[in-house]
């Protein structure tokens, strides 16, 4: 087992505060119930989720939904876990983040959202990242993240200080003032105890807000191993996007480790505009110390270049025009979540087909399986 000791608010120095507050860069919102344990999680070393038996995905549940509660507030999550899960085998953790939406249900005694109106089923749709499989012949028709990955989506409360019944994310914020943050590291936290997870190995993928978030995620911890997103970017006080002066993520004070990053962007997108991509694709080639964007690619589509000489891989897709809806998508039904990735005269949602395809060859070379050289004693 690998063993720390450390000084409050973290005794044990396994992540989890002592008391109920975070402390940035330093744990995830307690109470830990048990401070003195000493065990930091680490595969295989039998206080992690390796090598134990996981009751929801032995009875047949591949999806579910749990919470945690950082700094008082309840954050509810889904989680898919992995097609045939191993529990000998570490897998990454993939955040995805939805975009930003009205609230269903707001509360203004206390000040929060309390029904979103895309929770974290919905999400899965509109993403589409998982595996498409044929159970009667036990064959995956469509290959996706969740045969290689751990996909928790986390549903966002109200943090949209400009519009209290809009359900967005804290973009801007630093990791030890920022909800969102606290929240991601204390489910983290959670599913590495639960879970057989690579703690080396996190992923964000988001969608406009969702991916301003991802980015975020990115910039201020340094948990998040690469950042795939849709019409993401960083805030920069824009008032047509960041609605306040003040909203800006400072790239200079970001943490040393830089995740690699995919950006995937529609040239009509007008809710948020090519060029948050386009210096958010700038910071990660400047980071890396990248050349300029190579002509061809290796992510299967004409659209996506990658970055030529990157110490850590750096890509963009820029979709041009509006030529690209999402079939499953029911015109008829203004409730349906699979909106279309075209709408008119904007660009302005996740790339369908193409998009959920791209982002796993991106994500390849990170996800590949990892099998622990002897299974953990009982």
């Amino acid at each position: 087992s690998v063993c720390s000791a450390g000084p409050d608010p973290d005794t044990d120095g396994d992540g989890i505060c002592d008391g109920p507050l975070a402390v940035g860069g330093v744990c995830s919102a307690g109470p830990d119930a048990d401070p003195n344990d000493a065990c930091v999680p680490v595969a295989g070393d039998g206080c992690d989720g390796c090598g134990v038996a996981n009751p929801s995905f032995d009875a047949g549940i591949l999806f579910e939904r749990k919470s945690v509660v950082v700094d008082g507030l309840t954050r509810t999550f889904g989680v898919r876990y992995p097609d045939g899960y191993d529990q000998n085998r570490p897998y990454p953790i993939t955040f995805v983040f939805h975009g930003d939406l009205t609230c269903a249900l707001f509360s203004p005694a206390t000040d929060e959202c309390l029904v979103s109106r895309q929770a974290a089923e919905e999400v899965r749709g509109v993403f589409k990242l998982e595996s498409v499989v044929d159970e009667v012949n036990n064959a995956v028709v469509k290959p996706g993240l969740s045969q290689d990955s751990v996909l928790v989506y986390l549903e966002t409360r109200n943090h949209n200080q400009f519009n209290p019944e809009f359900f967005s994310w804290d973009t801007f914020s630093d990791a030890a003032d920022n909800a969102d943050i606290q929240a991601v590291l204390a489910i983290k936290s959670r599913l590495s105890r639960e879970v057989c997870v690579d703690d080396a190995t996190t992923v964000a993928i988001g969608f406009s807000g969702g991916g301003f978030f991802a980015h975020t995620l990115g910039c201020k911890t340094d948990i998040i191993s690469a950042v795939a997103t849709f019409a993401g970017g960083f805030e920069d006080g824009d008032a047509a996007v960041s609605q306040d002066p003040g909203n800006v993520v400072d790239l200079d004070t970001c943490v040393a480790a830089t995740p690699r990053a995919l950006l995937i962007h529609g040239e009509d997108d007008t809710t948020v505009p090519i060029r948050y991509e386009e210096q958010a694709a700038a910071h990660y080639a400047a980071r890396h110390t990248c050349g300029a964007p190579e002509t061809s690619t290796t992510l299967l589509e004409p659209e996506c270049v990658d970055f030529a000489g990157c110490t850590s891989p750096v890509s963009v897709c820029r979709v041009p025009g509006c030529v690209q809806e999402n079939p499953d998508f029911d015109p008829a039904n203004p409730n349906d979540p699979l909106q279309p990735f075209c709408l008119v005269d904007d660009q302005h949602n996740p790339w369908q087909p193409q998009g959920p395809q791209v982002i796993r060859a991106f994500l390849a070379p990170i996800i590949t399986p990892i099998i622990l050289s002897s299974p953990p004693a009982p």
